[in-house]
């Protein structure tokens, strides 16, 4: 490996304080005889990200980069771009908590798997100490789309099919990155969110032939923030995951849309319609448990038509390309 085996890449948006324990928890990492390194790309924030990436370069091998066009994706493109980075390139959020293993797990993983370049670890969600935990928390599918959590097996190996690593922890051989990007009108956004960039940037390296491996032992807790556990939030969780998920898998009624594009129109119209009546009666429902996960599940398939609706009218215009919207 080169002189610095690992670099390990965050981008942060005014979230000092949560930055701030995210390096600290980095500090308690043990490295051995590795050489790491961390680059955060503070994406134009206007709280106190700075003084806290100074006073953590006393402590960790860290470099800053400022980007000022907002988006986490323009943030880790500009990372991608100017860093000088590992041989073994983590991205993580500046919310997670690594295990004090997770950089020998990391390079382990890498060894046992030489001809593989891109791996995805367990993301376990913590939730806040001040919000009781909600029986609606429980339920996978909600704890994997909103608060990130990712443990598919005990075993190591490859990732099933239409299955990728997750944001918070996944790393990739820099030498499979040339080339890449990550997409600027996908991630977290101050004015928009449509999520599954990760997810869109992994799946456009498998179909390049980087099949991910899956390592449990390399593990991230993510922290989740009790603003994050409201009814609302989690709503909007859904529908910003909905809009992003068909630019990972494809556009919902695809074999419609290949016969006949008008009636394709009419059907995802009709679609959305439903969609918004079923979540406005779902925040009717009463019983607590039932209106969360209806919620959720009926705005996740309003954000994935509207999406489809709005992608398609930038297809007709010239603003997308095909090849774009998978």
């Amino acid at each position: 490996m080169s002189m610095t085996d690992l670099s390990v890449l965050i981008p942060t948006f005014n979230r000092a304080s949560i930055l701030r324990e995210t390096l600290e928890a980095m500090c308690r990492v043990r490295t051995g005889n590795l050489s790491v390194s961390f680059v955060v790309v503070d994406n134009a924030s206007t709280d106190d990200t700075s003084a806290v990436l100074r006073e953590f370069a006393q402590r960790l091998p860290l470099s800053m980069l400022r980007e000022p066009t907002p988006g986490k994706c323009n943030a880790l493109n500009r990372g991608l771009r100017e860093a000088a980075l590992g041989e073994i390139v983590v991205f993580t959020d500046d919310d997670g908590t690594p295990d004090s293993s997770w950089f020998g797990e990391i390079v382990a993983a890498c060894r046992r798997w030489p001809s593989h370049s891109v791996f995805g670890g367990r993301v376990d969600p913590a939730w806040p100490s001040s919000v009781p935990m909600p029986v609606w928390a429980a339920d996978k599918r909600i704890q994997a789309i909103a608060f990130t959590a990712h443990h598919m097996s005990d075993r190591e190996g490859p990732y099933a099919a239409h299955r990728e690593p997750f944001g918070p922890n996944f790393w990739v051989r820099r030498s499979a990155l040339a080339g890449f990007e990550f997409r600027s009108d996908l991630g977290p956004h101050p004015t928009r969110r449509t999520l599954c960039d990760e997810s869109e940037f992994l799946r456009r390296m498998r179909r390049q032939g980087y099949e991910p491996i899956y390592t449990p032992s390399a593990r991230v807790v993510h922290r989740v923030q009790a603003d994050r556990m409201t009814e609302l939030a989690l709503c909007r969780r859904a529908y910003q995951y909905g809009r992003g998920e068909i630019h990972v898998t494809q556009m919902p009624e695809a074999t419609l849309m290949k016969k006949s594009r008008a009636g394709w129109h009419l059907r995802v119209v009709s679609n959305v319609a439903v969609s918004t009546w079923q979540v406005l009666g779902a925040a009717l429902e009463p019983e607590e448990n039932v209106r969360v996960t209806k919620l959720f599940a009926k705005a996740l398939t309003l954000g994935r038509n509207l999406e489809a609706l709005c992608w398609s009218a930038k297809l007709a215009l010239g603003r997308a390309t095909p090849s774009t919207a998978v």
